[in-house]
């Protein structure tokens, strides 16, 4: 059997710690950088499981783009509007769209106009990934501040209600829910066309933390084929987090091992389901695999079973889904890409693989 690896969408910045659960079914996981060689971007960790690569290099437009990532930065709303018409540069005076901005920057290309269209996507794509990265860490930074004053604000509170008369002005701490940077269409459009212009063959099995992402595939599959993905299976899976580098990848492998011929029986059947597609006997078979899986990471002595997660928090899941077409032609359907498709050898169906702690309505 070959090795079963994902391909994490559609993040530009992924850790071994950020995917510890699904690198106990996958043997690899690979995720796409915005950028070659970037240093914020955060490579592969412990025993090389989670590895990034940049499908659309810059070479020689390497520091170009980083003069237009400079420029750029503080105006993102501009950006992902299309205008930039705040910009105050005295290079980029005059320059009213992002288009134009990449075209003086880079220089006009002698070339066809989708040739002209394709090299400019890619450009606004890289550019917007990078930016998204940026501000996400820059919210997750804001985020565990607030996160550290509603703490504060919670003691205060515990411990002046106990003063009646003062109780009476108070005000339960606020909550601060997180928001996203970027509308998460946006971010997948960027991210597919990366995908679309990669050469390499990348992993058939798209995996995400984020069910959203997974939503939005969902529907483009439902709108080729009239109906929802497939659910194959839905598996629980053991809590890692608070481990050290070395005692998770000790506690992974001794688990791999300990469960090599269900992992093995796993990798075959997702590769049979992917090239096939549903058969007479798909679900019958998935709900097995789905009991050996769940057996497996249950019974086995790797995990402590006493110190899992407390009851008042969700237990996350793996939940695999069938698509009714290629992973190219859905990416390519949801980005409106007329060119032509690499296909990389995909199988037939897409399999896509969505981490989450609740369940997604599927057929």
């Amino acid at each position: 059997m070959t090795q079963l690896t994902a391909l994490y969408f559609p993040e530009t910045d992924v850790s071994t710690e950020t995917v510890t659960q699904e690198l106990l079914l996958f043997e690899k996981i690979f995720f796409y950088q915005a950028v070659e060689g970037d240093e914020t971007a955060s490579s592969a960790t412990g025993e090389n499981l989670c590895s990034g690569y940049p499908p659309v290099p810059f070479g020689k437009d390497l520091d170009r783009f980083k003069t237009l990532l400079r420029d750029l930065k503080g105006h993102e709303d501009e950006f992902y509007g299309g205008q930039l018409s705040s910009m105050h540069s005295s290079e980029n005076r005059g320059e009213k769209t992002v288009t134009g901005l990449i075209t003086s920057i880079t220089g006009t290309k002698e070339s066809t106009e989708n040739e002209k269209k394709a090299y400019e996507a890619l450009w606004q794509s890289r550019l917007l990934l990078k930016l998204a990265e940026i501000m996400t860490k820059e919210e997750q930074e804001l985020q565990d501040e607030l996160t550290a004053l509603s703490r504060k604000e919670e003691l205060l509170f515990d411990t002046l209600k106990g003063d009646q008369e003062l109780a009476k002005t108070l005000t339960p701490p606020t909550s601060h829910p997180k928001t996203p940077p970027v509308r998460p269409e946006i971010i997948l459009k960027a991210w597919g066309h990366l995908f679309l212009a990669d050469t390499q063959e990348t992993p058939w099995v798209l995996t995400t933390a984020d069910p959203e992402y997974g939503e939005i595939l969902f529907e483009t599959s439902e709108s080729l084929s009239q109906q929802r993905p497939l659910r194959l299976c839905r598996i629980p899976l053991p809590d890692t987090t608070g481990m050290d580098s070395d005692t998770y990848i000790t506690n992974r492998n001794n688990f791999r091992k300990e469960g090599k011929e269900t992992l093995e029986v796993f990798g075959n059947l997702l590769e049979k389901t992917a090239q096939q597609g549903q058969q007479d006997n798909t679900i019958k078979d998935w709900a097995g695999m789905a009991a050996d899986l769940t057996r497996l990471l249950a019974t086995s002595d790797t995990w402590d079973q006493s110190s899992m997660r407390p009851p008042t928090s969700p237990q996350p899941h793996l939940e695999l889904y069938l698509c009714s077409h290629p992973l190219h032609t859905l990416i390519a359907h949801f980005c409106r890409f007329k060119g032509e498709i690499n296909s990389k050898n995909q199988p037939a169906h897409a399999i896509i693989a969505v981490k989450s702690s609740k369940k997604i309505q599927c057929g």
